[in-house]
């Protein structure tokens, strides 16, 4: 008699011990690196549960969910933005899109794919007799991933049997009105209708013998009852799952079943499917499709799906599409948490395919946020699996977005070099000069006596009110960001609960120096003015500091002066 065991693995079963192999080359390069400012990108993908915040943090876990779509391209961009290996560390992921899952109803259970979207609808199912007496085998196959998961000998549970003198032994498994079981009566006697009760024992979530062991070990105890468990794999099960019998005779040998419970059971480790129990006898049934998975439309609002990014610890977040009124959405999300969560965050935004240079101004003006960076233009890419295509401008803000996330706080990303074959439109110095006026970030080619390639012009926010860097280059802004946050948090667990004694604000003053201190040594400061002010009255401490914070060098001014001297013939 055949057990159940063994591993599905790349498409097949395998039963004999081994190590085995496959290979999966689509995620080389693109693993997340360590990263304080975490990315979240909002968009469509073909897989994925959708109203779900998901996180990866390297390519090949995120394809085995997201399978493909704007999602997958976006974090692989993200992730390795660059040549050098710097880019966004772990990613959060909202699908939002309202995609459904595949069914397949059949008598006596339900068959729901873990996928969601239309390719769900390739999985397949078939119900046959399997291979050992009173057993199903059930078969589940993916043919877009050669997945093929095989669940044999469903069914028998444990073999029972009266070892009594009496002539007559019948069993009944009693089940209630929902067929969970609840009663394991063996009657015995001269015959059937005189048979007296033997043993009775209770099932079921509450009662004594809930689990099939220990209804197994108990009927083993008793010197007229024998019990054994089946060759048959895995058989760990709640009693309450036992299929009802009556009367059945166990003079010979009978077996116990749950058929329905040994299903849910076995594929409690698909990586395909789930199943629910209904009522009815489960039948078999030839290879069949489940149906009804869609990918469904992406909706016009997106505002309840950046619900699910709040207190995830996002710090860097990238809409996925060019509608201004979903980056309009986005931006009041960022702002909010910004302002009134102690929770601050910025925006990367990008427009669609064939967008003029005043189109992606229009967007930067519109918006007007030391919080947003607009990305311009569109980008041409080779994908891991060595395809080519053009992709639109909201692509663009998750590349640069992946190289912001991944350099240090407060280190600039201008002419950094971007792993792209090309861009939609090649922009001439006036129109760079122009974008970045107007708060712009674009990419620029560029071809020297060393090097050629796309490289970030200069990265800055389409604040518009004036010159001030600190709110018109992103990195200056992000080093702000980060400045306060932990300057905050410091201040919080040191002070905020405690008493305010004469001595707190001399204690507060010192703890400010000593945080800016460590802040020139990281470079994040030039320097500071150490008579930082605190003032204690009464439940309230302010604190004021002036400090000059690292800038990028964006301007080296050279001057040459050439001349010419008289040679004279010695």
């Amino acid at each position: 008699m055949a057990r159940n065991i063994g591993v599905n693995f790349n498409g097949k079963r395998i039963v004999r011990p081994g190590a085995h192999s496959r290979i999966d080359s689509q995620g080389l390069g693109a693993f997340g690196s360590s990263s304080e400012k975490k990315l979240i990108l909002l968009g469509s993908s073909q897989g994925g549960e959708p109203n779900k915040y998901h996180s990866f943090t390297n390519y090949s876990e995120a394809r085995a969910t997201l399978r493909g779509g704007n999602l997958l391209k976006a974090a692989e961009l993200a992730w390795a933005p660059s040549g050098d290996g710097v880019g966004a560390g772990e990613i959060g992921f909202v699908r939002v899109e309202d995609a459904k899952q595949a069914v397949l109803d059949q008598a006596g259970f339900k068959i729901t794919s873990k996928l969601y979207g239309s390719e769900a609808n390739k999985i397949q199912a078939k119900l046959e007799e399997g291979s050992i007496a009173g057993s199903k085998k059930l078969t589940v196959y993916f043919w877009t991933d050669n997945a093929r998961e095989i669940y044999d000998q469903l069914g028998p549970v444990f073999n029972f049997k009266y070892t009594g003198a009496d002539v007559y032994a019948g069993l009944t498994i009693q089940t209630d009105a929902n067929g969970k079981a609840e009663k394991f009566i063996v009657k015995t006697g001269a015959d059937q209708a005189t048979a007296t009760e033997l043993v009775a024992y209770d099932l079921g979530a509450t009662a004594e013998f809930k689990e099939v062991n220990k209804l197994i070990n108990e009927i083993g105890s008793h010197p007229e009852l024998s019990a054994s468990v089946t060759l048959a794999g895995n058989k760990t099960l709640d009693t309450e799952v036992l299929d009802a019998v009556a009367d059945q005779d166990i003079k010979t040998s009978f077996t116990v079943t749950a058929l329905k419970g040994d299903i849910v059971n076995q594929l409690a480790y698909s990586r395909l499917v789930t199943v629910e129990v209904k009522a009815g006898e489960v039948e078999n049934f030839e290879s069949t499709y489940l149906t009804g998975g869609s990918n469904d439309t992406v909706p016009a609002s997106w505002a309840d799906k950046l619900d699910l990014v709040s207190g995830e610890g996002g710090y860097i977040i990238v809409p996925l599409t060019a509608d201004e009124a979903i980056h309009a959405e986005v931006a009041r999300y960022v702002e909010s948490q910004s302002n009134n969560e102690k929770n601050e965050m910025r925006a990367f935004y990008g427009g669609g395919m064939g967008e003029t240079v005043d189109q992606a101004i229009n967007r930067a003006v519109t918006l007007n946020s030391h919080r947003a960076v607009q990305c311009y233009p569109a980008i041409t890419r080779k994908a891991s699996d060595n395809s080519t295509e053009t992709l639109p401008a909201y692509f663009t803000a998750a590349l640069i977005a992946g190289r912001s996330a991944g350099v240090p706080v407060a280190e600039p990303v201008t002419f950094d070099y971007l792993n792209l074959i090309g861009v939609e439109k090649v922009l001439s110095s006036g129109e760079i000069d122009k974008l970045l006026e107007n708060g712009v970030t674009p990419i620029e080619y560029v071809r020297t006596r060393n090097r050629k390639g796309f490289r970030v012009a200069q990265c800055v926010t389409t604040y518009q009110d004036d010159n001030n860097p600190s709110y018109r280059e992103n990195s200056i802004s992000e080093l702000m960001d980060f400045l306060n946050i932990e300057l905050r948090e410091h201040l919080e667990s040191r002070f905020v609960g405690t008493k305010g004694t004469a001595v707190t604000g001399a204690l507060i003053k010192n703890e400010v120096q000593s945080f800016l201190d460590q802040k020139v040594r990281e470079e994040w400061l030039v320097e500071y003015d150490p008579e930082s002010v605190v003032v204690l009255d009464g439940e309230v401490v302010e604190v004021s500091y002036a400090a000059m914070p690292v800038t990028s060098v964006n301007y080296i001014l050279i001057t040459g002066s050439f001349y010419r001297s008289a040679l004279t013939a010695s």
